[in-house]
């Protein structure tokens, strides 16, 4: 990771983790396929932490549109989506 420029310390885990893959993997876009992950870890900040409505709506906007569905969508839609591309995002990754 330090080869690529960046300071492991001052990277998250999934940060992290997107670079390794990256490193691994060089030919997939790894940015897209590790995506999910991301919006699983916003999700949980927005659901189990204090955060205003203004955030929390942002960031339910910002995930649909990472996962391709309506900005509107209510988790019964954002939840089957979301395991659906990350069970894709896994099957990229082991090989």
């Amino acid at each position: 990771i330090t080869k690529l420029g960046a300071d492991p310390k001052e990277l998250g885990g999934l940060k992290r983790l997107e670079m390794l893959f990256g490193l691994k993997f060089p030919q997939k876009d790894i940015r897209k396929i590790v995506s999910p992950l991301f919006v699983l870890y916003d999700l949980r900040i927005i659901l189990l932490h204090a955060v205003s409505n203004e955030k929390r709506k942002e960031t339910l906007v910002s995930a649909c549109q990472r996962l391709g569905i309506p900005d509107d969508s209510t988790f019964d839609i954002i939840y089957p989506e979301l395991i659906r591309q990350l069970t894709t995002c896994f099957e990229h990754l082991i090989v």
